[in-house]
């Protein structure tokens, strides 16, 4: 096999294929360390819920339905619940790798076909439910990249069927049969309060736009964290400016977050360094985005959905805490963080270290880039597409409070 150079490792993470291989070798070595431990003809049991579109051979996709073994299955699709809750690394694998994940093959311009054994409503369940598949053949071992949280063994089924009542969440159901466009229908949810995880899942299962579409779980939740952090800068317009640069820090699964905050519109930048011996790469990699500060600007990279993610992450606090500001992400993954988790790690990983920033009190520039200190090479090397000293606006153009 051809030898692939490390940045184009770092900048895949699995899941784009851009060294042109059909599997990415280097999961494939990680996840062989798990065995699939389901060998039952007839899988079932309770969906957290946790439904899963694919993109192969797209538009004859494959869609599962998550079955959890045994103990509380809503704790096996919750990423605010794991980032919150103390579970390491190994723990929230563990969870999704008992879980088996039985697809069957639908025709991605028919979702309404998943109606067919209550799929649809179970996907998007606010509780969980019961279902079961008949199994064709053994499963196959567990699947790991940078954007899904880690998928247990799956295997193919002749039918999959929900055999409990779902709960629905009447709004979801509304907008789902109005034919709104998906970015509105995006939008207003989590306008509403509904947490963008389950705004993923009914985008991916087909349940919004006027041409409704099954769409691949990877795409759905980039999509998902584009529309709202489009809907998050149009909610900020005239919000008053941070008082003063803030620094905020925030570690979890061998991710190290650093955000810097000084006042200025919404505008994010990200620095992601991979150490070296990290997942992807055997020496240092550093990877630069950034996306301006109204709904229509656009990603430096806009393929990536780890960038779109932190980008979420970073505007969600800002909003909740009602101030604007530009920011600047510090995003260093260490060798401890040897098993891809997904995107939502950075989501939650960056809203975190936003918070910490708006908690700390305000301090000078120079004092905050000397709290960022040992970031100074990486920030200098990366950050030559722009200055700090662009971030800050005259006076004049600041909204009023």
């Amino acid at each position: 096999m051809k030898r692939v150079p490390p940045e184009v490792c770092a900048r895949c993470k699995g899941y784009r294929r851009l060294c042109g291989a059909r599997r990415c070798p280097i999961l494939e070595r990680v996840r062989s360390f798990y065995s699939a431990g389901w060998d039952s003809r007839r899988p079932e049991g309770p969906t957290p819920p946790s439904p899963l579109v694919g993109e192969a051979g797209y538009p004859k996709v494959p869609v599962s339905l998550g079955i959890s073994p045994y103990g509380d299955p809503t704790v096996r699709d919750s990423p605010e619940l794991w980032a919150r809750g103390g579970f390491d690394l190994e723990a929230v694998a563990k969870l999704r790798m008992e879980m088996i994940f039985p697809f069957k093959k639908f025709d991605a311009r028919r979702p309404e076909e998943l109606l067919k054994g209550d799929l649809l409503w179970g996907a998007v369940s606010e509780r969980p439910v019961d279902a079961e598949a008949k199994a064709l053949g053994r499963p196959l071992p567990p699947s790991l990249d940078g954007i899904l949280a880690p998928v247990g063994a799956s295997v193919r089924a002749e039918e999959i069927k929900v055999i409990d009542n779902p709960k629905v969440d009447p709004l979801l159901e509304r907008r789902s049969s109005e034919g709104l466009k998906a970015e509105e229908a995006v939008k207003e949810l989590f306008r509403k309060g509904r947490s963008i995880y389950l705004i993923q899942k009914a985008f991916s299962v087909g349940m919004f736009g006027v041409k409704k579409r099954l769409v691949p779980t990877r795409w759905a939740i980039t999509a998902v964290d584009v529309a709202v952090a489009k809907a998050i800068k149009e909610d900020m317009k005239g919000l008053p400016w941070v008082g003063g640069p803030k620094v905020g820090v925030y570690s979890h699964y061998g991710n190290v977050y650093k955000v810097l905050l000084v006042p200025g519109p919404p505008i994010v930048e990200m620095v992601e360094v991979w150490e070296p011996r990290s997942l992807w790469t055997p020496k240092e990699v550093t990877i630069y985005n950034y996306e301006g500060p109204t709904a229509r600007s656009k990603a430096l990279d806009p393929d990536d959905g780890g960038f779109h993610a932190l980008k979420v992450g970073v505007l969600k606090a800002l909003k909740e805490r009602g101030v604007s500001a530009t920011a600047l992400v510090i995003r260093r993954v260490t060798p401890d963080y040897y098993l891809p988790l997904g995107a939502w790690q950075v989501r939650e990983g960056s809203y975190m270290a936003t918070l910490k920033a708006l908690d700390s009190g305000d301090m000078s520039l120079k004092e905050a880039l000397e709290r960022l200190q040992d970031e100074k090479v990486v920030m200098f090397k990366s950050l030559r597409q722009r200055s700090l000293s662009e971030y800050t606006l005259p006076a004049a153009r600041r909204p009023r409070t």
